[in-house]
């Protein structure tokens, strides 16, 4: 393991210590907002707890393929694979967010209209899977890879309301955004370095709406990450954020005190 791997893990672990001893539950928010919000996402949680059967047999699946793809990173790569030649058991079980997180992405949907829904990082489809499954107009998923792409295609088959995009997001997302009006939910979890995801939130901004939800994926990825997630929370109409520690999740309705919370969430 090279140096710089070693120190992204520790980074990561410090992070992860910071988090465990500010993170909250519900008996410290006070405001009905945030409240509510975090306690009907933990209801969630608890109702669907097997998730989509369709879509875990599929996790299932993809977690035992050992077939290998060459994968083509535009952006900062992976701690936990190293060169371009990975197996789809490693990307599943490295690179796909866990049950408990699709269900809180899922969830966070479900807060907005659900119209127009943006994601950033297809991977292998199953995060992709879990927004189609709750979004009323349709989802757009930007991936680079093709393998990727390819086999998120096959994987996502019966969801009529997915439509990929292909190629590197710095092209593609500007061309999509001049066909656009407003963007109900957005999911960043792409390339993971501080221009491009900061490139990435300054471009979706004038879509965003009042009911609008942005999920910004890996805020403390890196020092770089963390930093960019500090910046964004900064951004003009921003009204509340939750830290996940996996994820960041931005919010803009008016009419509620500006707040910042970090927040216990089971992973599993």
């Amino acid at each position: 393991m090279t140096i710089s791997r070693l120190a992204a893990i520790f980074f990561m672990a410090g992070e992860y210590l910071i988090y465990f001893l500010d993170r909250t539950d519900h008996h410290s928010l006070h405001t009905p907002f945030a409240f509510s919000l975090y306690r009907d996402l933990r209801i969630n949680l608890d109702q669907h707890r097997k998730g989509n059967p369709t879509l875990e047999m599929l996790r299932l699946r993809l977690g035992k393929d050992k077939s290998v793809l060459k994968i083509k990173d535009e952006g900062a790569g992976s701690k936990f694979a190293l060169g371009s030649n990975r197996s789809v058991s490693s990307i599943c079980k490295n690179s796909c967010s866990s049950l408990s997180y699709n269900l809180l992405y899922q969830f966070f949907l479900t807060e907005t209209p659900a119209l127009t829904v943006v994601e950033l990082g297809t991977s292998l489809g199953i995060n992709t899977g879990y927004l189609a499954d709750r979004t009323i107009g349709t989802v757009y998923t930007f991936e680079a890879d093709p393998s990727l792409l390819e086999i998120a295609g096959k994987n996502l088959c019966s969801f009529s309301n997915v439509h990929f995009i292909p190629g590197n997001i710095q092209d593609t997302l500007p061309v999509f955004l001049k066909g656009r009006s407003r963007i109900d939910f957005i999911q960043i979890d792409a390339n993971h370095t501080h221009a491009a995801t900061l490139q990435y939130c300054k471009w979706v901004w004038p879509y965003l709406h009042e009911k609008s939800v942005v999920v910004v994926g890996d805020i403390h990825w890196s020092p770089e990450m963390k930093n960019v997630w500090l910046e964004i929370k900064r951004f003009p109409g921003v009204s509340s954020t939750m830290d996940f520690f996996e994820c960041g999740v931005l919010f803009f309705r008016s009419g509620i005190q500006v707040e910042h919370h970090i927040l216990y969430y089971p992973g599993y």
